[in-house]
């Protein structure tokens, strides 16, 4: 595929983006294949033509496009942002703490890996979250387990959902695909002030769990970490509170995703892995100079100290 900047009115329609594009490059209109949009801005720069300026990923036959791509400084290739996941291979289902954005989207690849995955969240699914909310705005009523901060979603339930993209890239795009596929407007995926509303965060949370469900995941809410356990300096399992029932699971794998607010499980393991957190840092700095540039992993330092996945 190929794009193009284009200039487009404030009313327009398929027909007038398919004029565009035939204006701008030496096609008949049988040549296209697809069209769509990839970026729109609003240019205000003059009052008197207000309108769009917007970049249009082509598809044409790749000898159309091999001579299209000669208009340099028109035509440009368009990257193919497919992402493609690999197949998991641990030995354990992993562990996912927290339903937050961080949390559903890495439970999701997962759960496209073939990981089956376990979401482990503190707080409520978003109905029974709503619920504990508007106690709290009518009669002050705080559950410290469900609230603005904990719940299925994260802080950002209740926000407006403003998203803030800048350069594409394969990640963003099956961040952005998903959300759409959830039932968040088609707009996200190319306009510069996109966002996804706050009437619709609630269904598109949703929407995402029941789709790591469908591909074998599972969801525990009310469930909030207390411990990990660890063999040999190795992540084994981890226990969590329910209702004041201690539950264990068996992991060896283990992210965490509990956002910023979860301060007991800071605590936590500050002070169970306060040594090891230091070591870890002069263990992965020191790799990091003994072994070439190319041999190096960055994630391997933040596995090391955040994460909690031993390597």
């Amino acid at each position: 595929m190929v794009k193009i900047n284009i200039k487009l009115q404030l009313k327009y329609d398929k027909e007038d983006l398919k004029a565009a594009i035939l204006a701008t490059l030496p096609l008949e209109d049988g040549e296209i294949c697809r069209a769509e949009l990839v970026r729109r801005s609003l240019n205000v720069s003059d009052k008197t033509d207000i309108h769009y300026d917007a970049t249009v990923a082509i598809e044409v036959s790749e000898e159309r496009e091999a001579g299209l791509l000669k208009m340099k400084k028109k035509v440009s290739p368009y990257p193919d942002y497919t992402l493609t996941l690999p197949h998991f291979k641990g030995n354990t289902r992993p562990i996912v703490v927290g339903a937050g954005p961080a949390g559903l989207f890495a439970a999701l690849a997962l759960a496209e890996s073939g990981a089956r995955p376990i979401i482990l969240e503190r707080g409520l699914d978003v109905d029974k979250r709503g619920e504990k909310l508007s106690l709290f705005t009518r009669l002050g009523v705080l559950d410290t387990e469900c609230n603005v901060q904990f719940g299925e979603g994260g802080a950002g339930t209740y926000s407006d959902g403003k998203l803030k993209v800048g350069a594409m890239d394969k990640y963003k795009m099956k961040v952005l695909s998903e959300f759409v596929e959830c039932g968040a407007t088609e707009d996200i995926l190319y306009s510069t002030s996109a966002h996804l509303g706050t009437d619709k965060l609630s269904g598109i949370v949703k929407k995402l769990r029941q789709k790591i469900i469908s591909l074998g995941g599972e969801v525990h809410f009310g469930e909030r970490l207390t411990d990990i356990l660890t063999k040999e300096e190795r992540v084994v399992g981890v226990i969590t509170s329910s209702g004041g029932e201690r539950r264990e699971y068996e992991c060896d794998s283990l992210i965490l995703a509990t956002g910023h607010s979860a301060k007991d499980t800071f605590d936590m393991l500050y002070s169970f892995f306060k040594l090891f957190f230091y070591v870890s840092i002069i263990k992965s700095f020191t790799y990091c100079c003994i072994k070439s540039s190319a041999s190096f992993q960055p994630a391997r330092l933040l596995y090391f100290c955040f994460a909690l996945i031993y390597s």
